[in-house]
């Protein structure tokens, strides 16, 4: 399976980093792998591709992703 480049995470892109901080501190869903079960806003989704062709910046810490 691909690894995910970043997440995202109430509307921004963070990095893999902060999503280690971020599960440790919030209650997880049901079922983390089943992403369609809750949304972005609550807890992060795995991105493994981005849209864009400019570099983007955790949310977060600002360390490129």
């Amino acid at each position: 399976m691909t690894e995910p480049i970043a997440y995202i995470y109430k509307a921004d892109i963070i990095c893999e980093d902060c999503y280690g901080n971020v599960i440790e501190e919030i209650d997880a869903p049901d079922d983390p792998n089943d992403e369609r079960s809750f949304d972005s806003d609550d807890y992060p989704k795995a991105a493994f591709h981005l849209e864009n062709s400019r570099q983007e910046h955790c949310g977060m810490c600002h360390a490129e992703v």
